[in-house]
């Protein structure tokens, strides 16, 4: 009779702890995923220093110049009781009449002449197309062009990186980020520029979504709270170095540094190489021969038994789930497999940067079922065809989804906006861009922390509420404390600690909304959410207009919009110590559990 295995019931966590996880198989995963994450900011944030605002003035007219007929009429009128010459201002050369007692303008007209700039003009495409005064519009529009790529990459791209895999997904959209990026170096005028900008916010969006789920997916339950601080610290570290390559090669060409940040989509040929499917999403799938050969390779790798792995945890575990499976539509239910939440809860709890490669697989039980004949035909389908409208659709996903989606939207709002309304730092751009990143890095620690000391929830809960505290300080700073005050300062204290939650939070929901969403909605799920983000962002530039006229509104939104998330979270289960669910059916298992016990 043939074997029938189920895949969604293999526990792919024991599988992961008894390949090594400290091994050098997962290590390579990691350290390639981590280079797929130096593209991200590279892209997103590549216009800080190729789109840099020059500093500038109108052209004079020299011999070999055409003055305007305007100009002309009233040079040509000059006496030597009213003399007229001319003013070069940045956006409108201005006719300057003058007699014994004042100075006035008479005409003013745009730069008819082009402009003349301090730096070399090819140090920044804005300076090179003459986007500046009437046109400046079109250089923050490169921005907004990508913004929105990323929005619709983030709605469309993940539902593949589900159906398909992670990896076809994420080889392709980097060589296409290549692509474009590559382009870009190349291209003569604004509008193939913008046009490049959309599809390398589309595809980044479309990479970065699956990556860091692989991420999260490649390691077992107790790991994944310091991988999801991984992902925070290699994009502080990813901003590290594009801002030292921004110092070093800020007098040259733009061209040369958007050459640069191309080559750092490259990585998608070492992901050709190296990079591996994601387990749990091939065994979800039922992609057992596929499961099989990496198995194996891991092993190879990490000089480990592969028969004895697959036999236990696939095989034996496999069949046993599915008579258990047929067995519970017929009598009743059966005990397959002891839980070993709590002890996952303790050894993340345990879990140190040191011990991350060094721990050794916690012990497993399997409690014995009787043996039973089964028939293929008794056999429940393995037919799955994931739709993204499920998770609207089905009421245990919705919630979750909706509250998501709103702590998405509210956390990127608010920290846009709260960037956008602290006054600029003084001194050399470079340095302030990397004392930004290099404080990311504190913020990504203390997240990890808190996820393994008060798990995922909790942890959440408390960067919201550090964030909607600070902005309701901000409100009364606003209301009674005059901007010549020796008190102003309270308020750049109080958008440190506002800047300090709402990035903390950000990365949290990062880590905590995959680890609700069962493996074949994963990537969708994170998908609407991250364009959710998308359009907080766009949002937040608007609460500058209102800042000029009602200072103190800007921060009652964001107080009670993060005050408000904080309530939604409470609605959410607490993950932490859990196996990734695998499908619907473990997400309902949780709804009900948290049901019972708030009973």
């Amino acid at each position: 009779m043939a074997k029938t295995i189920d895949g969604k019931k293999v526990n792919v966590d024991l599988i992961i702890r008894e390949l090594k996880h400290n091994g050098r198989y997962n290590l390579i995963q990691l350290i390639i995923l981590s280079l797929n994450m130096l593209s991200q900011p590279a892209n997103i944030l590549a216009i800080l220093f190729i789109g840099m605002k020059p500093d500038f003035q109108c052209r004079a007219y020299d011999n070999s110049s055409i003055l305007p007929y305007e100009i002309q009429e009233l040079m040509s009128s000059s006496s030597s009781n009213n003399a007229t010459w001319l003013e070069y201002g940045q956006c409108s050369v201005n006719v300057i009449s003058s007699n014994t007692l004042t100075n006035s303008t008479i005409l003013s007209l745009p730069c008819t002449n082009g402009y003349t700039y301090v730096q070399p003009k090819s140090n920044s495409f804005i300076s090179e197309w003459d986007l500046v005064c009437g046109k400046r519009a079109f250089g923050a529009l490169s921005q907004t062009i990508l913004v929105i790529g990323m929005t619709v990459g983030a709605f469309v791209i993940p539902y593949f990186a589900d159906r398909c895999g992670r990896r076809p997904v994420i080889i392709f959209c980097q060589a296409a980020i290549w692509v474009c990026s590559f382009a870009v170096v190349f291209i003569p005028s604004l509008v193939p520029f913008l046009v490049l900008r959309f599809f390398i916010g589309c595809f980044e969006q479309g990479y970065s979504v699956p990556t860091a789920t692989l991420a999260l997916e490649i390691f077992p339950t107790e790991r994944r709270a310091f991988i999801s601080m991984i992902r925070g610290v290699n994009w502080s570290l990813s901003c590290l170095v594009l801002g030292m390559s921004g110092y070093f090669m800020r007098n040259y060409n733009w061209r040369y540094f958007a050459l640069l940040v191309s080559f750092t989509a490259t990585v998608f040929i070492i992901d050709i190489l190296f990079l591996k499917e994601s387990l749990r999403w091939l065994f979800v799938n039922n992609r057992l021969d596929r499961a099989k050969d990496i198995i194996r390779h891991a092993t190879k790798m990490n000089n480990i038994d592969f028969d004895p792995i697959w036999h236990k945890h696939v095989e034996i575990a496999g069949e046993e789930c599915v008579k258990c499976d047929i067995l519970n539509d017929k009598t009743t239910t059966i005990p397959l497999m002891s839980s070993n939440n709590e002890k996952e809860s303790e050894l993340e709890k345990s879990t140190s940067i040191n011990s991350l490669f060094t721990i050794e697989p916690p012990p497993i039980t399997i409690e014995n079922t009787t043996e039973y004949n089964v028939t293929p035909e008794e056999t429940p389908s393995n037919k799955d065809n994931p739709s993204s409208l499920t998770l609207f659709t089905d009421p245990a996903l919705r919630s979750i989804m909706l509250i998501q989606i709103y702590c998405w939207a509210i956390n990127s709002m608010s920290y846009y906006g709260i960037y956008l309304a602290v006054t600029s730092l003084s001194g050399n751009k470079y340095f302030n861009f990397l004392v930004t990143a290099a404080c990311e890095l504190v913020t990504m620690t203390s997240v990890w922390k808190s996820f393994m000391w008060f798990g995922r929830k909790k942890a959440l809960i408390g960067y919201l509420l550090i964030g909607s505290v600070s902005q309701f300080a901000a409100i009364f700073i606003n209301l009674y404390v005059d901007k010549d005050s020796k008190y102003v300062s309270l308020e750049i204290v109080a958008s440190t600690l506002g800047m300090f939650g709402v990035s903390g939070a950000f990365s949290a929901i990062w880590g905590y909304l995959p680890e609700l969403i069962p493996t074949n909605y994963r990537n969708s799920a994170v998908g609407f959410s991250s364009c959710a983000a998308r359009v907080g962002s766009a949002v937040s530039p608007f609460t500058l207009l209102v800042v000029s006229i009602i200072p103190w509104v800007p921060p009652a939104i964001f107080s009670g919009g993060l005050f408000l998330a904080c309530v939604l979270v409470l609605l959410l289960p607490e993950t932490r110590g859990r196996q990734m669910p695998q499908c619907i059916d473990d997400v309902r298992a949780w709804s009900r559990e948290k049901k019972s016990q708030d009973e």
